[in-house]
């Protein structure tokens, strides 16, 4: 079995970003200003002026 690490990447946020209850910012995300994520949604980078909804695919 192998150590487990952490990832440890900054989380960017603009002035004018809502992140809705639950929401989980994903690590080395920037949201842009300003931008929406809704509740329950993980959140990659979000550009400026966007709401996204939901979990993205990678």
């Amino acid at each position: 079995m192998t150590d487990w690490q952490p990832i440890r990447l900054p989380i960017t946020t603009g002035n004018t970003v809502w992140i809705g209850g639950h929401g989980v910012n994903l690590p080395g995300v920037t949201s842009g200003d300003p931008s929406i994520a809704a509740a329950s949604s993980a959140v990659p980078d979000v550009p400026e002026n966007t709401m996204i909804a939901g979990t993205a695919k990678y």
